[in-house]
């Protein structure tokens, strides 16, 4: 199990738009015998991301799903296995065709 937070936030300077950037994390996964010799593993995992810049009127939020199967198959010191992964996004972007200045931002 895997949970997580960050955050990155980035003045605004004469050469770089600033920016604050935060992503929340939540991942779990397992594997388990289900016969001998035979792993059955399996994981999901989900993130929320959201993305605001300074001064351009732009801003990004989104979420993103990953899931996971794996089958094994051990002999001795053999093994074969294999793995099916699948993932899914959604992500809202809006930004202005140009530079809005602090004055004139939009209201929500």
């Amino acid at each position: 199990m895997h949970v997580q937070r960050r955050e990155l936030t980035r003045d605004t300077t004469a050469d770089n738009l600033g920016f604050g950037a935060d992503t929340t994390e939540l991942a779990g996964g397992g594997r388990l015998t289900v016969a001998p010799g035979w792993l059955l593993g399996g994981a999901l995992a989900y993130e929320r991301r959201n993305l605001d810049v300074d001064d351009s009127a732009a801003n990004s939020e989104g979420d993103q799903f990953q899931g996971g199967l794996s089958l094994t198959r051990r002999w001795g010191d053999t093994e074969l296995g294999g793995a099916l992964s699948l993932a899914y996004g959604s992500f809202d972007i809006e930004r202005a065709p140009w530079p809005v200045s602090a004055s004139h931002r939009r209201c929500e």
